[in-house]
């Protein structure tokens, strides 16, 4: 790890046809079909486009890994039971924001290290310092009159929905809230958290980046609007998931939660069936 960190990454050897394993960067996938009956095929046909042109490439299997929304339209033949439930499989909005500042003094001065849950309104739910990580030539800053980052998180939705409305509400307003809006609550929740330790935006903030993902984390249910299926399932990522020919799925949203523990586990699934099936 510690040759990682500032070392440049040589993309041109992901691709090379020595490589056991090859990551072919640029190039969606487009469409995924069986070779003739899927009940009966030994290949699956994937193609995908790269530099403009659609290409293909055969397989004994293929692995989905992609957001589950996106199968219905991919994926060939998929069966309807599993095509509804990985269609209502939406994603939850996220944004994240990054604030370089000429000092930490006010975090110092307030003993703080960052906040939660700042309030209704505000659209970000939690902030705190950069984590104190020196490694490999990245030296972090112990001198709190040194630079340093501060890290917003933020979960856009509408209060009194039901999950699945709330998070579509959130996405649009996620992507018609324009830069000035996001920059203007920064300032604000510093201006409003710092105080007591004299923070001035006008003078400490020196760059601002915004990072929104809109189809975010996979769904996580919750009652009362799930309990169609919740909690004893099956939950649409199960019905979505389940193998088709030699087609199988990973993805956190097999598992309906959103973090690399889950997509581990759901990677681990798919090459099991897989193996199985082969």
């Amino acid at each position: 790890m510690e040759d990682e960190v500032l070392a440049p990454l040589a993309y041109e050897r992901l691709d090379a046809a020595s490589n056991r394993v090859r990551i072919r960067l640029g190039s969606p996938v487009v469409r995924v079909k069986h070779v003739g009956d899927p009940d009966t095929a030994s290949e699956v046909e994937v193609a995908y486009v790269q530099g403009g042109a659609l290409k293909t490439v055969r397989a004994k299997g293929a692995i989905m890994a992609c957001w589950y929304s996106m199968l219905p339209y991919i994926v060939d033949d998929y069966p309807t039971e599993q095509r509804e439930a990985a269609a209502s499989q939406g994603r939850v909005p996220l944004a994240y924001a990054n604030v370089q500042v000429r000092s930490r003094r006010a975090f110092d001065e307030m003993k703080v290290w960052g906040g939660r849950d700042v309030g209704p309104g505000v659209a970000w739910t939690h902030f705190y310092l950069d984590w104190p990580v020196s490694m490999g030539g990245y030296e972090y800053p112990t001198n709190y009159d040194e630079p340093g980052v501060i890290h917003f998180s933020g979960h856009p939705t509408k209060a009194d929905l039901p999950l699945h409305e709330a998070v579509k509400a959130g996405r649009e307003d996620m992507f018609t809230t324009p830069f000035a809006d996001y920059e203007r609550s920064l300032r604000e929740l510093l201006a409003r958290s710092l105080a007591a330790g004299g923070f001035d935006p006008a003078e400490e903030i020196q760059a601002i980046t915004v990072n929104r993902w809109a189809h975010g984390y996979s769904m996580e249910y919750v009652t009362p609007w799930d309990n169609d299926f919740y909690p004893d399932g099956p939950l649409p990522g199960d019905v979505a998931s389940r193998p088709f020919g030699r087609i199988t799925f990973a993805n956190t949203d097999r598992i309906s939660r959103a973090y690399a523990d889950s997509a581990i586990d759901a990677a681990h699934s798919a090459v099991v069936e897989q193996l199985g099936g082969m």
